[in-house]
C-alpha cells in the first residue's frame, strides 16, 4: 500500500503533499461516517479536519485522494495533504476546517434567522459546485447535507469516497437513502439527473430544519415508497410557490424533467430578486405560498440516535430492490400506507 501511495505522491499529475503525523496537534474525535472516522485538530497553527479512511482496499483510498485532489477549486473543500495515523495504521486526509461545519448543523444553528434570500444563495453556490463536478465528467454520488460544508459565506462539497466518472458502470446502490433518486433504487444507472434529485431533498431540508423522512424508521418500507409510490416530503407551510415549484421539478420521478445544475444556477440567480421582495414584504399577496390545513400539517420527529436510513451503507435498500419486480406488482394493488410519528410531549 505504501509503495502505491508513494507513486501517487510523485506523479506529476497527482502530486499530493505528505504531512508527517507528528506535525498534527490537538486531535479530537468528532464522528464516524460511511467509510471514515473524522477528527479535528491543528497543523502549523491552522485548524484542520483529519479524515481517516476505513477501507482496507488501497484502490479505494487512492481513488478518493486522486479525485479530491483533481477537483480542487473554489467549490471543493481544500485538501492540504495526506498522513498516516500510526496507532490506527490508517491513511488520512488533512482537510480545511469549515467554520460552521456541515450544512445540516448550519441549518439547525441558523434556521430561525434564515431568509429565503439566504436559502437561495446557498443553493446558487451548491448548484455551481455540482455543475463544476459534472463539467469535469464526475458524479459525486453521495450528495446530502452532511457532505456539504459551510465556511463563512462559502459552500464546499466534501467526501469523494463514492465519486466516479460519469461514464462508469455502477452496479451497487450506495449513499444515504432519503437522498437517493428513485430510478437508482430501481437499479437504473446513476446519472447527473440523480444528483439533482439529491439537491431537491436539500432544498426541502432548508425549508423544514429536518432531514427528509426523519419520521420514518423502516428503511425497507421507505425504499419501496420512494421507488414505487413516488413518496416525497410534505411541503412546509409558508414556502413560496416560486421555490416549491423548482423543488418539485428537482425531485420529479421522471429524471428528464429535472433541470441540470447549469440551468439551476441560472434559475436560482433569477429567483434572488423575488426572494428579496418576499423577505421584505412577507404578507404581500404578490407571491402565493404553500398553505396546509391543520389536519394536513405534520409534526416532525428527529431521532436522537443514528437512524439506519441516514447511513451510507444501504445493503437493505439493495436487498429490497433485488425483489423489485414482484414488489412492484403487489404494491400496485395494495399501496403502502405510512403512519406519521408524533413527538411525545
Amino acid at each position: 500500500m505504501v509503495n502505491a501511495l508513494e507513486r501517487l505522491y510523485y506523479q506529476n499529475d497527482y502530486f499530493i503533499k505528505w504531512i508527517p503525523y507528528s506535525n498534527l496537534e490537538n486531535l479530537e474525535f468528532l464522528t464516524s461516517g460511511g467509510n471514515s472516522n473524522v477528527y479535528s485538530g491543528t497543523w502549523n497553527s491552522i485548524k484542520i479536519i483529519l479524515k481517516a479512511i476505513n477501507s482496507e482496499d488501497v484502490n479505494d483510498i487512492i481513488n478518493e485522494f486522486k479525485i479530491h485532489h483533481k477537483c480542487r477549486g473554489q467549490t471543493v473543500i481544500p485538501f492540504y495533504g495526506v498522513t498516516r495515523m500510526p496507532e490506527k495504521n490508517k491513511f488520512a486526509m488533512v482537510i480545511k476546517h469549515a467554520k460552521h461545519g456541515d450544512l445540516r448543523n448550519y441549518i439547525r444553528q441558523s434556521f430561525s434567522n434564515l431568509t429565503w434570500t439566504d436559502r437561495v444563495n446557498i443553493l446558487i453556490k451548491l448548484s455551481e459546485a455540482i455543475d463544476y463536478l459534472h463539467k469535469m465528467g464526475l458524479l459525486h454520488r453521495d450528495l446530502h447535507s452532511k457532505n456539504i460544508l459551510v465556511d463563512g459565506d462559502k459552500i464546499y462539497i466534501s467526501d469523494f469516497g463514492l465519486c466516479q466518472p460519469i461514464d462508469s458502470e455502477i452496479g451497487s446502490i450506495e449513499g444515504v437513502l432519503p437522498y437517493i433518486a428513485p430510478e437508482v433504487l430501481r437499479q437504473k444507472p446513476y446519472t447527473i439527473q440523480s444528483e439533482i434529485y439529491s439537491l431537491g431533498m436539500i432544498m426541502w431540508e432548508l425549508t423544514s430544519n429536518q432531514p427528509p423522512f426523519s419520521n420514518y424508521y423502516d428503511s425497507r418500507l421507505l425504499t419501496i415508497a420512494l421507488a414505487v409510490d413516488e413518496l416525497r416530503p410534505m411541503m412546509i407551510k409558508g414556502t413560496p410557490d416560486f421555490y416549491a415549484n423548482i423543488m418539485k421539478r428537482c425531485w420529479s420521478n421522471d429524471p428528464s424533467q429535472r433541470p441540470e445544475a447549469s440551468q439551476l444556477l441560472k434559475i436560482f440567480k433569477e429567483m434572488l430578486e423575488s426572494c428579496k421582495t418576499f423577505d421584505n414584504d412577507f404578507d404581500s399577496q404578490n407571491f402565493p405560498v404553500i398553505k396546509l390545513n391543520d389536519e394536513q400539517d405534520i409534526t416532525f420527529y428527529y431521532p436522537l440516535n443514528t437512524n439506519s436510513i441516514y447511513t451510507s451503507e444501504n445493503e437493505v435498500a439493495e436487498a429490497v430492490m433485488d425483489n423489485y419486480n414482484s414488489l412492484f406488482i403487489d404494491l400496485q394493488t395494495n399501496p403502502l400506507k405510512f403512519e406519521e410519528k408524533e413527538v411525545i410531549k
